[in-house]
């Protein structure tokens, strides 16, 4: 898994703007520095052997399996993981690993009609469970989607197939489900249930519906 120190380090140094979202750097930085080798971003900070080149660092177990919207800005989300993380420090937690998809997952084969037969689509499958058993966490991200609705309200995973998938495989498999949501949408939250009351959240449930989600 990924650290906080990792991720922030990736965005310093190469000057990751505000607007660029995780679909697009995938494509701007994971896909590129892979490409000659055509293996994850994590066997750049590996050894011949597996082991991490700067100890547990960068890299550790993870504990936390993030599912979240390719559509989001990378700078936002890492700011949840931040969030998330300072939390766990208050509360005297060592740092921790994320299995972030995109570092970890090789993207030069999770392409367009990869699950296109059975077998591939089983590993697929049997990969996140693996993943999230190992993880015991699944870290829901939530913010606003591509319909502009209030992150709390309408957040873009419960509008995504994969996530939702996650989501499932993860409760099937008894995984711990928590949802984070961006510190701007947190905050329109609280005031949405101080003025109206926990029937908002009820009301934000009620209209969820799996056969409208995209992919």
């Amino acid at each position: 898994g990924v650290t906080l120190l990792l991720l922030e380090t990736v965005m310093r140094v190469l000057d990751i703007t505000q607007d660029m979202t995780t679909g697009q750097f995938c494509d701007a930085v994971i896909k590129p520095n892979t490409l000659k080798r055509r293996f994850t971003f994590l066997d750049l900070l590996t050894g011949d052997e597996g082991a991490p080149l700067m100890g547990d660092a960068l890299l550790t177990k993870p504990l936390f399996f993030i599912s979240h919207w390719w559509g989001y800005p990378v700078r936002v989300l890492l700011a949840m993981i931040r969030e998330h993380e300072n939390e766990r420090a208050a509360a005297g937690e060592p740092p921790a690993g994320y299995f972030f998809d995109m570092f970890v997952l090789n993207q030069h084969q999770l392409t367009k009609n990869c699950t296109s037969d059975a077998d591939k689509r089983r590993q697929l499958v049997d990969g996140l469970r693996f993943s999230l058993q190992a993880c015991g966490t699944l870290l829901l991200c939530c913010m606003t989607g591509p319909t502009g609705a209030p992150g709390w309200k309408s957040p873009a995973p419960f509008a995504r197939v994969w996530c939702l998938f996650e989501v499932f495989v993860a409760i099937t498999e008894e995984v711990k489900v928590v949802v984070r949501l961006a510190s701007k949408d947190m905050t329109e939250f609280r005031m949405a249930v101080l003025k109206e009351g926990d029937e908002v959240v009820d009301t934000a449930l009620a209209v969820l519906d799996a056969r409208d989600a995209t992919a």
